[in-house]
């Protein structure tokens, strides 16, 4: 009997040492993920514009969420698309029945740029809460669907809710602070933005002013999709289209955008699948740094009108 108690002891004090969950890779491919539905530890987000979209047909036993109205951001001061306190997010996590152990795959429509970036926003809000075990599926579910052979399910099933533990999590945003000190060092700040905005000719309601920050290079955000999908083109192909842009290979730099969802997936695509693990994200973004008229903007062509 002693021996027995012993042993479940050790168990428990094991399973309460245990280290955070093994990063994963954060690319996977439909081949991967078609071998493993539906296993245990392994959790499908569904990110969809509405349920019905979901219900029309999505992963075997996906989950749905959405990304707009389930809280993966929030507007903090005014400024859109902050990304929430870890509190909050592992309270949405709870409500979805995420388990900190799970691998998280992350499934959006794949018909454009922002369903990228909207899979992108919530990798890195699972990365904020130190959550490891997080992937996005390459091409989404239009990839998915493409394959002959692979199920569907349709239909809604609610999640079983259950209580999300953050834990330690790795730096990923750099504040205004940051980003006034990015400028004066020289240090790199990217704006992923598309041209027209980047020069100054037009802007997105969210940005007061015209410009950008000053000293910053245009990546747009086409340039790591192929075609307008969620394919992601291949490292190599990307660093080129860094290196054109004059983006120094040796440098992390800051990404930035409108109001932080499109810099989302600069970050992935920068931290993520080109490991520079010193890249950081300025969600405040444009929609932050412009409302205060001492910081400093770049009309590049201008000014406007």
């Amino acid at each position: 009997m002693a021996r027995r108690w012993f042993l479940l002891l050790a168990t428990s004090v094991s399973a309460a040492l245990a280290p955070p969950a093994a990063a994963a890779t954060a690319l996977v491919d439909v081949a991967w993920l078609a071998e493993r539905t539906c296993s245990d530890g392994l959790l499908v987000l569904d990110v969809r514009r509405s349920r019905a979209d979901h219900e029309t047909g999505h992963v075997p036993c996906a989950t749905f969420t959405n990304f707009y109205e389930d809280g993966w951001r929030e507007t903090q001061a005014g400024v859109p698309m902050r990304l929430p306190e870890p509190v909050r997010t592992a309270e949405l996590l709870g409500r979805l029945g995420v388990s900190p152990d799970d691998h998280v795959i992350i499934v959006a429509p794949g018909s454009g740029r922002y369903d990228a970036a909207e899979a992108a926003a919530i990798f890195v809000s699972l990365r904020s809460v130190g959550h490891a075990a997080v992937s996005i599926l390459d091409g989404g579910l239009a990839a998915w669907t493409a394959r002959w052979d692979n199920d569907v399910d349709t239909g809604y099933q609610p999640p079983v809710a259950g209580s999300y533990t953050p834990r330690r999590a790795p730096p990923i945003l750099a504040d205004r602070a940051a980003v006034g000190a990015a400028i004066t060092s020289g240090r790199p700040l990217v704006d992923l933005r598309t041209s027209d905005q980047y020069l100054g000719l037009n802007r997105n309601e969210t940005v007061l002013r015209h410009g950008t920050l000053p000293g910053a290079r245009n990546v747009p955000l086409a340039w790591f999709l192929v075609d307008d999908t969620l394919v992601f083109h291949a490292p190599a192909t990307v660093r080129a289209a860094l290196d054109h842009a004059g983006v120094p290979a040796d440098a992390d730099p800051v990404v930035f955008c409108n109001a932080g969802l499109e810099s989302s997936l600069g970050w992935f695509v920068l931290h993520e699948l080109l490991g520079r693990t010193g890249t950081r994200l300025y969600d405040g973004s444009l929609a932050e740094w412009s409302r205060d008229p001492k910081l400093p903007m770049q009309v590049i062509v201008g000014p406007p009108g």
